[in-house]
């Protein structure tokens, strides 16, 4: 590996400083997540919602049944026909379609499909569902229920009411916050003239609980968490503790934490970086902790120290002279970070940043170098983070009283997938947090594409109850 000068070494050290969090900090930030956490239980409308799902507990394995299903990743939007057989198995088939840019960033109604002025060749939801029907030749002779993989925050105060409360990541839509995602994917239906009854909104981070106590239920997995294109953790929980509700319930309920939306600027350790990144984001204020532990915004925070050193006097990188995609925002892509910290020489790391797009002209092996050294920097603050809300959900579930059984958590592949060191990472953060003691108990279960199977789980349940005269799915 090169070496970095003593001149830049320093400047490098300077910027590192309010990237470091000391074990101290990191307990207060889960304290105060665990707070939020409460509170949110409490009243509706706080920072971190806490949204009941009103599912009572989680599968057996045992369960059967066809189901379709429907699931938002990023760009992207997958369909399927998930089949489980009862035996903690399932299959599928898929068909994945790109949400063209103007549906991005159009309506909700030309979004979900549910508008007469909207081009029906566009792959918005609507249209994508009747053409996976049509290609894989599935006849609905009856209202068929269908489920929603949601990676968005709802309000819900009653089992079939999810109300958006934000679009986020790369969906900006002009409207439909406050409005119920229920009817609006129903009225798409309706519109498009096509036999399904929207039966579940199921958010991401519910699912990847649901599948991991479908198919492995002797774990006796009660949490489940993504850290990935956002963040998110899901629990189970004492259901007499949602008083918000404003009635008694017994037993137990899967609660959405929905922490990425955790945004106290006294304890988050937000850098002169982070506060132009959000400064620049499509809502300035909100979803700080996500900002600050998503990969999806890694690679930006990357790309903005970088900038700053080579804008310094006298320049630590780039002698002054950056590549213009360097200095175009959003020109660092976050999966390029992996790559660069696993890079064995200066030359795998130029090779990693010209091979990205658009193409990053890295000249010295100094350079890249301190690529690699602003790379770790980034992810080890996030990894760091990410333990808070592991310890934040830990701590809110009981683990940590008086109990000395272990504590499975279902973590999405995405990040530790990512970031080959994330776990290692992530448990000397947890040692600092939880201590020693409670750190070994835990035991991570990594799991592989979950939306479907955790959505016909959900759609499972609807659907039983709707057949044996429970409330009607709106």
């Amino acid at each position: 590996m090169a070496k970095i000068s003593a001149a830049a070494r320093a400047i490098l050290d300077e910027v590192s400083v309010p990237f470091h969090i000391s074990d101290g900090q990191l307990v207060k930030i889960t304290n105060l997540m665990v707070e939020e956490f409460n509170a949110g239980l409490r009243e509706a409308h706080r920072s971190v919602a806490m949204v009941p799902t009103f599912l009572t507990h989680v599968p057996d394995g045992t369960e059967t049944g066809t189901f379709l299903t429907i699931g938002l990743m990023w760009t992207l939007l997958r369909v399927s026909e998930v089949t489980l057989d009862g035996a903690n198995k399932s299959t599928q088939r898929d068909k994945i379609f790109q949400v063209p840019r103007e549906v991005l960033t159009g309506t909700s109604a030309g979004f979900f499909g549910s508008c007469a002025s909207v081009d029906v060749n566009q792959d918005y939801i609507a249209t994508s569902v009747d053409s996976f029907l049509k290609e894989s030749k599935i006849q609905l002779t009856a209202p068929t229920p269908i489920g929603f993989s949601f990676p968005f925050p709802v309000e819900r105060m009653d089992v079939n009411k999810a109300k958006l409360v934000a679009w986020g990541k790369a969906l900006k839509l002009q409207d439909g916050p406050g409005q119920n995602v229920k009817k609006l994917l129903q009225e798409a239906f309706e519109h498009k003239k096509v036999n399904l009854k929207c039966g579940a909104i199921v958010n991401n981070t519910v699912t990847v609980l649901l599948s991991e106590s479908y198919g492995y239920p002797s774990e006796n997995c009660h949490i489940g968490a993504i850290f990935g294109v956002g963040t998110n953790g899901a629990y189970v929980e004492d259901a007499a503790k949602i008083t918000k509700l404003g009635k008694q319930i017994g037993g137990q309920m899967l609660v959405n934490t929905e922490w990425g939306t955790f945004s106290n600027k006294d304890v988050l350790p937000l850098t002169q970086f982070d506060q132009s990144m959000d400064e620049d984001s499509p809502r300035p204020g909100f979803y700080l902790f996500e900002k600050l532990v998503s990969w999806i915004f890694l690679g930006e925070l990357v790309r903005r120290i970088l900038v700053s050193l080579e804008q310094r006097t006298p320049h630590a990188f780039a002698n002054g002279v950056a590549t213009v995609g360097l200095k175009t925002p959003g020109g660092l892509n976050s999966r390029c970070l992996p790559l660069i910290d696993e890079a064995k020489t200066p030359g795998n790391i130029k090779k990693v940043l010209t091979d990205n797009e658009p193409p990053l002209e890295i000249a010295t092996d100094e350079d890249a170098e301190i690529v690699r050294w602003v790379s770790q920097l980034v992810f080890s603050r996030a990894i760091k983070l990410c333990a808070c809300a592991i310890g934040a959900i830990i701590m809110q579930a009981g683990y940590t009283r008086n109990r000395t059984e272990r504590i499975p958590v279902a973590l999405a592949r995405e990040m530790v997938y990512f970031c080959p060191r994330f776990e290692n990472q992530l448990r000397n953060a947890l040692k600092a947090i939880l201590g020693e003691s409670v750190e070994k108990r835990i035991t991570f279960l990594i799991v592989e594409d979950a939306e479907a199977i955790g959505v016909v789980i959900k759609l499972l349940w609807e659907f039983m109850r709707w057949n044996t005269g429970g409330e009607a799915i709106e």
